[in-house]
C-alpha cells in the first residue's frame, strides 16, 4: 500500500491541492514546505504563511496526504481544534476521519 517515496510529486501535489482548497477556506495560499520532524505528519505556521508536511507522506495514499494538509490549511482559519475547526474540515472532506485512522495505522508519527 506504500509507495516509493517521491518529495518533488508530493510537493507538486500539496501545491496543486492547496491552491484548489484555499479559496474554499478563504485563506491565502501558504508556502508548502517539506521537513523531515520526527514527531508530526504536518504543522502550519500562520505568521509566515507556512504548512511544513512530512516527506515521508509522499509514501502515503494521496487521501491520507490531502487529510494532513486540509488540516494544516484550516488551522490558517481556525487556530484551534474547535467546532469551527471540526466543521471546515468536514464540510470540505467529509470522509477525513477515515484517512486519519489509516494514517495512524500505517504510520508511526504521532497524532494532532
Amino acid at each position: 500500500m506504500l509507495r516509493d517515496r517521491n518529495d518533488a510529486r508530493l510537493l507538486w501535489d500539496a501545491r496543486e491541492w492547496a491552491e484548489s482548497l484555499c479559496g474554499s477556506l478563504r485563506v491565502p495560499v501558504p508556502e508548502i514546505v517539506l521537513t523531515g520532524n520526527a514527531r508530526l505528519w504536518g504543522s502550519c505556521a500562520p505568521a509566515k504563511g507556512q504548512v511544513r508536511l512530512h516527506a515521508d507522506l509522499s509514501r502515503m495514499p494521496d487521501g491520507v496526504i490531502r487529510e494532513v494538509l486540509l488540516h494544516e490549511l484550516c488551522h490558517l482559519r481556525e487556530p484551534e481544534h474547535n467546532r469551527g475547526f471540526w466543521d471546515l474540515m468536514g464540510g470540505i472532506m467529509p470522509d477525513w476521519a477515515e484517512w486519519e485512522g489509516l494514517l495512524r495505522c500505517l504510520g508511526r508519527k504521532r497524532g494532532r
